[in-house]
Order: structure tokens, then C-alpha cells, then sequence
């Protein structure tokens, strides 16, 4: 391995989930609130991003998971910061900075992390390893070629 290319260990203790519902976390970082959309979650937390840096009051923060075409809300789930990044997105009217928050579920109770558990279970995006995925992979025509001949 040379010094460029980055370790390919994986450190996580529960795989990231990415759901196929709209999912916002309500995050209270200080006094105001902010809702933004969950990119993806796992047992262990969950990534967000969002325009402007957060101001974190010290200590644990807690945060709620809102699913609003289901109506479901689980509320009050302690969590710490993991990784705050700055990800530089260009768009037509200029370039705009966008942040990427790592949060840590930090001593959930039995009932949160249970509740956890259903919630992504229930909304989980369904893998993509099927035959379909193989024989695409295999498919030496456009997606579009593809499309007109289903």
C-alpha cells in the first residue's frame, strides 16, 4: 500500500442504513432548533448535511427522528459529534458551502434503542443484489437502450 491510498479497514460497528423515506432529525444545538433531512443512519448514529455551522452547546445533545408521511417520531435521543466537515458543492449561482455532520448515539435507553431498531428496519432501502444487479452489470448497452427495450 503506498502513503496515498487510504486505509480500507472499516471502523464502523453497525452498517450504515440509508432509508427510502423522508427522514429529518430535529437537532437542538443550543436554544434555536434545526430540521434536516438524515442522509443515512445505523444503530450506532447517523450523518446529516446542512448550510451553516452548528454552535454546540457543551455536553450531550439530543435530537428527535421525524418520518412526517408516516407520522412517526422518536424523541429525546442523546448523541455526541463525531465529524463536522466542510463538503464544497459548485452551483450555477456560485460555489456554496455545505457541511456534514457525523453524530454518535451516546447511552440510549433500552426502550430508544429498540424503538431504533424498528425504525430502521421498517425503512431500511431494500439491498440491490439481485440477479437484475448482475445481469445490469454484465448489460454492454446504455441505460437508455436498456429502457426502450423493457
Amino acid at each position: 500500500m503506498t502513503e496515498l491510498q487510504p486505509s480500507k479497514v472499516e471502523r464502523r460497528k453497525h452498517e450504515r442504513i440509508f432509508l427510502h423515506k423522508d427522514a429529518f432529525a430535529v437537532i437542538k444545538p443550543g436554544s434555536s432548533r434545526l430540521l434536516v433531512p438524515v442522509l443515512d443512519i445505523s444503530l450506532g448514529g447517523l450523518a446529516f448535511q446542512y448550510m451553516d455551522k452548528l454552535k454546540w452547546r457543551d455536553g450531550s445533545v439530543r435530537i428527535d427522528l421525524i418520518i412526517p408521511e408516516e407520522e412517526f417520531y422518536l424523541q429525546a435521543l442523546p448523541v455526541k459529534r463525531i465529524v463536522d466537515m466542510e463538503i464544497v458543492q459548485p452551483l450555477p449561482s456560485g460555489r456554496t458551502n455545505v457541511r456534514k455532520q457525523s453524530l454518535q448515539f451516546d447511552d440510549l435507553s433500552t426502550v430508544q434503542s429498540s424503538w431504533l431498531d424498528h425504525f430502521i428496519r421498517q425503512y431500511q432501502k431494500p439491498r440491490y443484489t439481485g440477479p437484475e444487479r448482475r445481469s445490469s452489470q454484465s448489460d454492454r448497452r446504455s441505460g437508455l437502450d436498456r429502457r426502450i427495450l423493457q
